[in-house]
């Protein structure tokens, strides 16, 4: 959906194995958020071109309609958000907007589609787009993502039953554009650029619940092909991972 600044929408059908052109996306948009909740697909933010143009849209996608409906906007535009679900709201954190270059946000923004309306949850500690993050155990848990000039490795808790942000030991390596899924309550980042390598092997675990009882790293088997998440999108099915999408080891 979406992506490389496009308003393309395709479905695909498993049972009959067939893939479907749905209804186009109102705005062409890439770096988006988007986030499957009761029965919808919603749309938020994004960017409208290379380094420009933040958005502040949000839609919503009705598949037995197949229509999009825009939504009220969020109050600060961001693309490159991390996103989770809790308590039947969409919660984004941080992402980015532009000025001469992507400054990033500490925003937590949190849209109710029931009500059609946006408050504010607890601010990140520090500033951070294109991180990564999923639910493990009792916490979101944020990796990675770049500040104003360089990708970071710090880890980042977000407490699901107070609201409340705690930093985690720092992860093995400093990443940005990379990807998350979990599986059995542990929490996969997959892929991403470096400081020293734009594309990477990368495949690390942090496992919120081990045996000793702690929080730690693990690492896994490397991709065989290096990627970012710019080209690629990543999703968990049955406690697999099935990462999609372009691999490039040549050129940034």
């Amino acid at each position: 959906m979406g992506g490389a600044y496009t308003n393309s929408f395709e479905e695909y059908d498993p049972a009959a194995d067939v893939w479907l052109t749905r209804a186009t996306i109102p705005n062409p948009t890439a770096f988006h958020s988007l986030v499957p909740f009761n029965g919808k697909i919603y749309l938020l933010g994004g960017s409208v071109s290379h380094y420009s143009s933040v958005r502040s849209y949000v839609y919503e996608y009705d598949s037995v309609l197949d229509s999009w409906t825009r939504l009220a906007d969020m109050p600060l535009a961001v693309s490159a958000s991390s996103t989770f679900v809790q308590n039947d709201q969409i919660h984004l954190v941080g992402g980015v907007y532009y000025s001469s270059g992507w400054v990033p946000r500490n925003s937590h923004q949190v849209f109710d589609p029931t009500g059609n309306s946006w408050s504010y949850g607890t601010a990140l500690p520090v500033a951070r787009g294109f991180a990564a993050g999923g639910i493990s155990d009792k916490y979101f848990i944020l990796y990675g993502g770049r500040d104003d000039t360089t990708f970071r490795s710090e880890v980042y808790g977000y407490k699901l039953n107070d609201g409340s942000w705690q930093e985690f030991a720092r992860g093995p390596i400093d990443v940005a554009y990379h990807a998350a899924a979990v599986v059995e309550d542990t929490v996969h980042f997959l892929t991403g650029s470096s400081n020293s390598s734009y594309y990477t092997t990368y495949h690390n675990v942090y496992d919120f619940n081990d045996d000793f009882g702690g929080r730690r790293w693990t690492a896994r088997a490397e991709l065989p092909n290096p990627r970012d998440n710019r080209y690629h999108t990543v999703t968990s099915v049955n406690n697999r991972i099935y990462l999609f999408g372009k691999t490039n080891t040549n050129s940034r």
